[in-house]
């Protein structure tokens, strides 16, 4: 069974090498390494070029043109059963992967996920486990939110299903309004405990550079597109996604926002409030 890892690196000279050498070393080996660069500026490209491995594929952007695209266009170069994604700034165990490998091949789980280790700045470490165990049905979703760990790159993921659920092409919270999909669509999702998955929050993360403007818009995208895919998939999933949450996102636009911002996003305002697009000048 051929594993697809797609990795996304975006000017991170100081952790690709780690990164790409916990990839190498898998005790699984049957596996492709799809690495998109988004258009990096540092020495991050080529430090990847100085690897002589025949399982390395690398995208190069020819502008910069954030997560979502990256991912996606990785996952849509995939030729695995299953990919992976991997932060470049992330690192994963050796066995990690051949632990979730063999987890799918018992289950045949269309997600099959395991735990994160969290770094914050490589000082404070958190780790986030998973009880094993198979859901189904309503389950999928709720097993998921009562574990709290928003995070798709410690996730197999049956490659076909990013054909019913195409990755997201935003540039923030890319991740939520593909991973609630994805288990609706699964036909189960299989949980493995192990931590192998070390997720390094520092100063340059993507996280952590976005502004309370930003987070309050992406967010509010994000739990819109998530209330129109769930409003007509039956009753259980009613009030699934919180339409108060949404609302305080949108009023915390309100209270921050000033014509620049609001033409600086004037794309994505359009998309939350389409009879707005008109009234919003450049």
């Amino acid at each position: 069974m051929k594993i697809s890892i797609v990795t996304t690196a975006y000017n991170i000279e100081s952790y690709i090498k780690q990164c790409l050498d916990s990839i190498f070393s898998q005790t699984y080996k049957d596996i492709e390494v799809i690495l998109v660069n988004d258009c990096s500026t540092d020495r991050t490209i080529e430090i990847v070029n100085s690897y002589d491995d025949d399982r390395l594929i690398v995208i190069n952007h020819e502008q910069n043109m954030g997560a979502g695209w990256a991912r996606r266009h990785g996952i849509e170069a995939a030729t695995g059963e299953y990919v992976i994604t991997i932060d470049g700034d992330d690192w994963i165990s050796e066995d990690f992967i051949e632990k979730l490998v063999e987890n799918a091949m018992e289950t045949n789980a269309d997600i099959v996920s395991g735990g994160i280790t969290i770094h914050l700045n490589d000082e404070y470490q958190e780790i986030k486990r998973f009880t094993p165990m198979i859901s189904t049905g309503m389950k999928k979703i709720m097993d998921y939110g009562n574990q709290k760990i928003v995070f798709l790159n410690n996730k197999l993921v049956r490659r076909t299903m990013y054909d019913i659920v195409p990755y997201s092409t935003r540039r923030f919270c890319e991740d939520t309004p593909v991973i609630l999909p994805l288990l609706y669509y699964a036909n189960a999702v299989s949980y493995v405990d192990t931590q192998g998955y070390f997720y390094r929050q520092h100063q340059n993360s993507l996280c952590r550079r976005t502004n309370s403007f930003q987070q309050a818009l992406f967010k509010a995208l994000c739990s819109k597109e998530l209330i129109e895919f769930f409003s007509d998939k039956g009753k259980e999933y009613e009030g699934l996604i919180s339409i108060s949450e949404h609302i305080d996102y949108i009023r915390t636009l309100k209270k921050l926002g000033n014509k620049d911002l609001f033409n600086t996003y004037k794309e994505e305002l359009g998309e939350l409030f389409p009879s707005l697009l008109d009234l919003i000048e450049i």
